[in-house]
């Protein structure tokens, strides 16, 4: 999975216009299992990344990883100031630009 594939995948208004999930909506109990799995991965990432701040290996890096797949009160607003940071929104936009996508409305 490459990450200018990940990158296309975001709606243009994703940080403009919240909108609840379809697929939350007409599948709960299969949302809720997703959900489960996503943030226990997202939760052993984080465990790992900060093994790794001691061990070999990429401990910043897997801990933000894990960040972005958990879920948890504040992490929206997080994500909306970290994609406001210029230099971040414009290697998005460019790489959404490869993709065909329409650049990420702040």
């Amino acid at each position: 999975m490459s990450i200018k594939w990940l990158v296309s995948l975001i709606p243009s208004d994703y940080f403009i216009n919240k909108k609840p999930s379809k697929f939350k909506s007409k599948y709960p109990v299969m949302w809720l299992v997703s959900m489960i799995i996503k943030n226990l991965i997202g939760y052993v990432l984080i465990i790992g990344g900060i093994l790794m701040l001691v061990l070999p290996g990429q401990g910043l890096f897997t801990i933000f990883i894990g960040l972005m797949m958990s879920n948890y009160p504040g992490k929206y607003f997080i994500e909306r100031k970290f994609i406001a940071i210029p230099s971040v929104l414009k290697t998005i936009n460019w790489l959404r630009k490869r993709s065909n996508q329409e650049p990420l409305k702040v």
